[in-house]
């Protein structure tokens, strides 16, 4: 229901519109420009079609932007709910054409930060609970990860496994790892030191890992899994960290991992093994957002050149878990808060 309502979705509804609210959505679906432009001005979303044509609920008296109210926590007018279920005296949209065009709920995928070694039965994952505004002001949060961030202990959850092939540690426990993540970004890699940290203490010898980890804000709201982080460090599990603070207090200045991965690129060709002294070769994970994974990838090819970035891409020792999409939301502001959740 919070997707976009969709040109074929406006034209199933028009017939159960009044003549004004018809013609309206009716040239919505005749311009896809327009169409775009609404969609990207209003952020509208398919349960807000009532609010944008009020002859499509049976209770006509709610207005633009009282459900968005209630969702806020302000008091909601009597009728900020519509009304579905047509019939002679209230008209209205038939909840069965409403439902017919709602899309199904897409499913949200999280990398697991666990590993059974460690946690045998249980999986972890790292959640960002969204929250945002809206060009109009609207405050609007994220569903999935709101409804994780309510759930208590002893709730119930359903969800899927879904093994990632290329998205996991080489075979070979010794050869050197770059992993480079942002924000939630960092789950996966908590899976990976608890598994080096395991087979450190079995006595099997691991290569080299080199972390870079960026985030806005210091303490453990911004800096997640900071005593892991530090705690695998002591254990050998981690080599080196290296984070990337992008909100920090004066006097620092603020980087980015494009950043730390460029004022380290001698470093980085070391690890992948194309130093002046050569070496077992290296592997490069990335997992976070996409804008981060592209930058972050950009300075390691810079780092190493392209011919042996095309080598790296060939024997398949790059790996990248990113998420998002290039185009920007339509929202004027965007706060974040991560908190981590247990299944």
């Amino acid at each position: 229901l919070t997707s976009a309502p969709s040109p074929s979705a406006l034209m199933a509804f028009i017939p159960f519109a009044d003549p004004r609210d018809a013609a309206q959505m009716r040239a919505l679906t005749q311009s896809t420009q327009d169409y775009a432009a609404w969609v990207d001005s209003t952020s509208v979303r398919l349960c807000d079609v009532f609010d944008h044509f009020p002859s499509l609920s049976a209770c006509t008296s709610t207005t633009a932007g009282q459900r968005d109210q209630a969702e806020g926590g302000e008091a909601a007018a009597p009728c900020a709910t519509p009304s579905l279920g047509r019939d002679e005296q209230s008209g209205g949209l038939p909840v069965e054409v409403f439902l017919q065009m709602a899309p199904a709920s897409r499913q949200r995928f999280y990398s697991i930060a666990s590993t059974p070694k460690v946690t045998p039965g249980e999986v972890h994952i790292c959640v960002s609970r969204l929250t945002y505004k809206i060009n109009s002001g609207v405050v609007r949060q994220g569903i999935c990860s709101t409804f994780l961030s309510m759930c208590q202990p002893g709730n119930k959850i359903r969800f899927s496994l879904r093994a990632a092939t290329e998205f996991r540690m080489p075979h070979d426990p010794e050869a050197p790892l770059l992993l480079i993540a942002a924000g939630t970004g960092i789950a996966p890699f908590r899976s990976f030191w608890q598994h080096r940290t395991s087979m450190k203490r079995a006595c099997t010898h691991v290569g080299p890992c080199t972390l870079v980890f960026g985030f806005r804000h210091p303490g453990p709201q911004g800096e997640l899994f900071s005593e892991e982080i530090r705690a695998a460090i002591l254990e050998g599990a981690i080599s080196e960290y290296i984070p990337a603070v992008s909100r920090p207090k004066p006097p620092l200045a603020k980087a980015y991992v494009q950043d730390k991965l460029r004022e380290n690129h001698v470093k980085v060709r070391d690890i992948l093994g194309f130093g002046e002294r050569g070496g077992r070769p290296g592997h490069v994970y990335v997992c976070g957002d996409v804008y981060m994974g592209e930058a972050a990838l950009y300075e390691v090819e810079q780092a190493i050149g392209s011919e042996n970035w095309a080598k790296m891409q060939s024997e398949g020792r790059v790996h990248k878990d990113v998420y998002g999409e290039h185009k920007k939301p339509a929202v004027a502001t965007k706060f974040v808060q991560s908190e981590k959740h247990t299944t």
